[in-house]
């Protein structure tokens, strides 16, 4: 992670995961660089934006969502979406997530966690578990547990780069190792293992196993799980002249829609729209629309202009564009693709 991505890691490497966008209690991105009007916003953590910019940030309709009595009390107001990336050096768990309303139940109450991984390497061999084997019900998955053997009544294969995998929740899954992957999910940290693959922990002992709690959650109809089919998106509207793009919907559930944009020019981003904009390839540049309405303050736009340009999006960058942001370009610097993660309108 620390090589490909340039994330910075501790002295031992051993680093699975990269928490990008979060707004999950001590768990918390903080803003590198943005503004609002003539203010700097550097150093502000992603909860305190959303305490005090909430509706500005996910838009109305979102911002009385998570207000609603459909999240628990200690779960309202909260950025609905995590966003992070995995280097899988090792098998990651056999394991499932509850989906909301069972994540309501425990104490403290979560949300329910489903989620997508889109493939950025896969080193030969590499492979993913995913969904039940067909004819496998909670009984033979029981047996399969006790004998040891969970993994052999799991649908597993080998994905491609550049293949997206929906996990919701319910899915009994796993990552596995010589994976990096880039995952859109709901705001929850909720996790039961099934099966750790024998591994010893720093303490002597074996990781802990929830096994239990697991098999009350498990969706025992979620068969197998291919990557998913991408659909083409037209955004010839949104294209300055003499610029080409390829955007296709690889995911829309009640929790996120996820995108994969190809570009070479110049776009304008969708408006009143909250995007969260993770870079796989190649390197661009958000561009603010001057004149178009811009929320930035008159004295301190030739900062603003610069200190934007100035920040590259490419492979392991994630930007946050709020609803309420101005209108901006996206600028490829020969060749650029991205995830778009957008809030379902």
């Amino acid at each position: 992670m620390g090589d490909v991505l340039g994330k910075p890691i501790g002295p031992d490497g051993r680093f699975a995961e990269s928490w990008e966008v979060v707004d999950h209690g001590a768990d918390q991105s903080t803003v590198e660089w943005g503004w609002l009007g003539s203010e700097s916003l550097a150093g502000v953590t992603l909860g305190a934006l959303m305490q005090h910019h909430g509706s500005s940030l996910i838009g109305p309709k979102w911002f009385a969502e998570i207000h609603s009595d459909r999240y628990p009390a200690n779960l309202q107001g909260r950025f609905p979406l995590l966003v992070k990336w995995l280097d899988a050096q090792q098998n990651l768990s056999l394991q499932v997530h509850p989906n909301n309303d069972q994540a309501a139940q425990q104490t403290p109450p979560d949300l329910g966690k489903s989620e997508a991984w889109y493939v950025a390497d896969a080193a030969p061999g590499a492979r993913v578990y995913a969904g039940l084997l067909p004819g496998v019900g909670q009984a033979e998955c029981e047996a399969a547990i006790r004998d040891g053997r969970l993994k052999e009544v799991l649908y597993s294969y080998c994905p491609e780069v550049g293949d997206c995998i929906y996990i919701p929740a319910g899915t009994i899954h796993a990552i596995g190792a010589g994976l990096l992957v880039a995952e859109v999910q709901q705001a929850s940290d909720t996790t039961y293992r099934l099966y750790d693959w024998d591994r010893i922990g720093d303490n002597g002992l074996p990781r802990p196993l929830q096994v239990a709690q697991a098999l009350s959650v498990a969706d025992w109809q979620r068969g197998p799980v291919p990557p998913v089919s991408a659909s083409t998106v037209s955004v010839e509207h949104r294209l300055s002249p003499g610029s080409t793009a390829t955007c296709e919907t690889l995911v829309q559930c009640p929790y996120f829609t996820l995108q994969r944009l190809t570009l070479n020019g110049r776009l304008r981003l969708s408006e009143n729209q909250c995007q969260i904009l993770i870079g796989l390839h190649g390197s661009g540049r958000l561009v603010p629309i001057t004149g178009g309405g811009s929320q930035v303050a008159a004295g301190n736009l030739a900062d603003t202009l610069r200190e934007i340009a100035d920040r590259p999006l490419q492979l392991g960058s994630s930007v946050l564009v709020p609803y309420g942001a101005a209108p901006m370009e996206l600028v490829s610097d020969g060749g650029l693709r991205i995830l778009v993660a957008t809030l379902p309108e």
